[in-house]
C-alpha cells in the first residue's frame, strides 16, 4: 500500500477531479463511497464530504430509526477507511483507483458563503452547493453529486455542474429503458413452434438468442401463432415451455379483472411464483399490472389452501406468509411505535391494497373468516413492518415486499439477508411512483436490486412494460397511458 504522503506527492501530477457528495446519496447507499472511478488513468478523484454532511451524519445517527441506523453505518464506514489507508480527512485519505476522501475543511480556510448570503439561506443544502462553488472559484473542476431534484435544480441554477449518483461504476443503467426487465420477444416460424411442441423446449441459438440470464423469460412471435413464453435453464442451457407452473383451471372473476384471460407476461410471473426453484422475483410495473395481487394469490394458495375446502394438493410448501409494506409517513408526523393499537393497526393505514387482494383471494380457496383470524392470531399470517426486521431470520416462508420502490437500499439489504432456508421473496412495485426524497426511477432500489441479482440462478424478474399490460380496468389502463 502507498504510504499517503507519497500517494498526495503524486497527486499534483495528475489531474484533479472534486466530487462534492450531498448527504442524501450517502444515506442512499453506503457503497457510493467506494465509487466515482476516475475517468481517465491520470487523474485523481476528490471525493469531498463537507462539513455540513459530517455534522447532519451525527445528528441522524442518535435517532431509534433507519437513517439512524443508515448514517451510522455511513460513519463506521468511514472510520474504517481511515483506520485501514491511513491518512485524516483534512489532509486525505488515499483509497484505491486514485481517489482520495477528504473533508471539506481543507478548502474552508478563507471559504466565501456568496451563496447562501445571495439567497439569505443557509439551509444544509446549500452550505454543501457552497463547498462546490469556492472549489469552482478556486479554478478546480468540480462536480456536485445529489440524488435530490431540487438541490439539482438549484445548483444548476447557480451555474454549478451536478449531477446524480447512479452507480455507474457497477454497471447501472443510466436510464429506466435499459434496465434489466427480465423477458425479450424472439420471432419463430411453424417449424420451431413444432419442435418446441413435440420437445417441450428449444435451444437459444435455433431462434439466435445469446447471453440469455437464469430464468428469463422469451416470448415467441410471428406469423400466425401466439405469442408463447418460454423460460431459460441456465443449468441445461434451454429455452423451456411453461407449462407446470400456470394455473390453467383458475377462473378470474371479473370483479378483480377487466378481462378474465392471463396475459403473456402475467404467465411468466405466476411460474415464478410458482416455481420452487426461483427463491426470490422482482415484480416491476405501473398501476394495475396484477403484481400484488398474483403475489398475495400464490402466497395464499402455497402457505394456507389447506385449510380451504378447495382440491389443491401439495401446494402448501411454506409454513408461514409474511406481508410488508413500507411505512413513508408524512414529515415530522410520529414514529410507528408511537401509533396506538396493534401492529396490525398501526400499520393498517399501508395495508389497504393487500387487504383487498386477501378479500378477493380467500374465497376462491373457501377459506373462512375464522380461519383467517386464527392463522393472524397465530402468526402464521404476519404483517411485519420494515423497522421489525433486523435481527430476525425467517425460514419457510413465503415473504411479500409490497410497493418495494419505496424501500431504501439499506432497508434492501437488511430484509432480503433476513431470509432463512426453504423461503420465498416477492418485491413488486412501481418506480415511477417512488416516494423516497432524491430517488428516481432509475435509481430506484427496486430496479437497483433487479440489476445485481439478474445473474443468480434462483432469481426472476419481471418488467410490466409492454402495451395493454393494465388489466385492472379500463379506465385504469387509460390513465396510465394519458396521465
Amino acid at each position: 500500500m502507498l504510504l499517503l504522503q507519497s500517494f498526495l506527492n503524486a497527486v499534483p501530477k495528475m489531474g484533479a477531479q472534486y466530487k462534492v457528495i450531498d448527504t442524501n446519496v450517502l444515506l442512499s447507499d453506503i457503497s457510493a463511497l467506494d465509487s466515482f472511478q476516475p475517468k481517465k488513468p491520470d487523474t485523481v478523484n476528490y471525493l469531498v464530504v463537507s462539513m455540513q454532511t459530517l455534522r447532519e451524519l451525527d445528528g441522524f445517527a442518535k435517532e431509534p430509526s433507519e437513517r439512524g441506523a443508515d448514517s451510522r453505518a455511513v460513519l463506521r464506514r468511514i472510520k474504517e477507511l481511515r483506520q485501514v489507508q491511513g491518512g485524516t480527512l483534512y489532509d486525505g485519505v488515499p483509497l484505491s483507483g486514485n481517489r482520495v476522501l477528504v473533508s471539506s475543511a481543507r478548502f474552508e480556510d478563507n471559504i466565501v458563503r456568496r451563496l447562501c448570503k445571495s439567497t439569505g439561506d443557509f439551509h444544509h443544502d446549500l452550505r454543501i452547493m457552497q463547498v462546490a462553488q469556492n472549489l469552482r472559484d478556486m479554478g478546480e473542476a468540480v462536480e456536485f453529486i445529489t440524488n435530490d431534484s431540487g438541490a439539482y435544480d438549484i445548483a444548476g441554477a447557480f451555474g454549478i455542474s451536478v449531477d446524480t449518483w447512479r452507480d455507474f461504476e457497477s454497471g447501472m443503467p443510466k436510464d429506466l429503458s435499459e434496465a434489466y426487465k427480465g423477458w425479450r420477444y424472439a420471432e419463430a416460424g411453424r417449424s420451431v413452434v413444432g419442435e418446441l411442441d413435440r420437445l417441450g423446449f428449444v435451444e437459444p441459438a435455433v431462434l439466435g438468442l445469446e447471453g440469455l440470464f437464469p430464468n428469463e423469460f422469451v416470448i415467441l412471435k410471428g406469423g400466425q401463432i401466439p405469442k408463447t413464453p418460454l423460460v431459460f435453464d441456465a443449468e441445461k442451457n434451454l429455452l423451456v415451455r411453461l407449462t407446470h407452473f400456470v394455473p390453467d383451471e383458475l377462473s378470474i372473476s371479473k370483479a378483480c379483472f377487466k378481462r378474465k384471460d392471463i396475459t403473456v407476461l402475467q404467465q411468466c410471473y405466476i411460474h415464478a411464483l410458482r416455481n420452487p426453484v426461483i427463491t426470490i422475483v422482482f415484480a416491476i410495473g405501473p398501476a394495475g399490472t396484477s403484481k400484488t395481487f398474483w403475489a398475495t394469490y400464490a402466497g395464499v394458495e402455497q402457505t394456507f389452501s389447506s385449510y380451504g375446502d378447495v382440491d389443491v394438493s401439495g401446494r402448501d410448501v411454506y409454513s408461514k406468509m409474511i406481508i410488508t409494506h413500507p411505512n413513508i409517513p408524512v414529515a415530522d408526523s410520529p414514529e410507528l411505535g408511537y401509533l396506538p393499537g396493534s401492529l396490525d393497526e398501526k400499520m393498517e393505514p399501508w395495508m389497504g391494497g393487500v387487504n383487498d387482494n386477501l378479500e378477493q383471494i380467500w374465497p376462491f380457496f373457501k377459506i373462512s373468516l375464522d380461519v383467517v383470524d386464527e392463522l393472524k392470531s397465530k402468526g402464521d399470517l404476519e404483517v411485519l413492518a420494515l423497522a421489525h426486521a433486523r435481527g430476525r431470520t425467517f425460514p419457510n416462508r413465503f415473504w411479500i415486499i409490497d410497493e418495494a420502490q419505496n424501500v431504501t437500499r439499506p432497508q434492501m439489504k437488511t430484509l432480503i439477508t433476513r431470509i432463512g432456508s426453504a423461503s420465498k421473496i416477492v418485491l413488486t412495485g412501481d418506480p415511477e411512483q417512488c416516494d423516497l426524497k432524491g430517488v428516481t426511477a432509475v435509481t430506484n432500489t427496486i430496479v437497483w436490486a433487479s440489476e445485481k441479482f439478474k445473474d443468480y440462478g434462483k432469481s426472476a424478474t419481471i418488467v410490466f412494460s409492454d402495451d395493454g399490460v393494465c388489466v385492472r380496468s379500463e379506465l385504469a389502463e387509460e390513465a396510465i397511458k394519458r396521465l
